[in-house]
């Protein structure tokens, strides 16, 4: 399952932003974690263009991120466009 960490939110669950990287990974792990979405083999919450948290039921979490950007850098406006990427 593939899910954005607004669509989260929008569902009442608790992930708030923006925070560090770490703290982002905890609220999202925990708001995976309390909903339905805990049945899924997989679950993979990306955060806009710059990170993801990759959920699998069965092994460790992962946070995969750019390095070089804060936590919602991608949503701000700016030149350019992504393929299949919309707001």
């Amino acid at each position: 399952m593939v899910i954005d960490a607004g669509d989260l939110r929008r569902a009442s669950l608790q992930v708030a932003q923006p925070l560090s990287w770490e703290h982002i990974y905890d609220h999202v792990v925990a708001a995976v974690a309390s909903s339905p979405l805990s049945a899924a083999r997989v679950v993979v919450v990306t955060l806009g263009l710059s990170g993801a948290v990759v959920i699998e039921r069965d092994a460790a979490s992962t946070l995969v991120f750019d390095p070089r950007l804060e936590t919602g850098d991608s949503e701000r406006p700016g030149a350019g466009f992504v393929t299949g990427y919309s707001r």
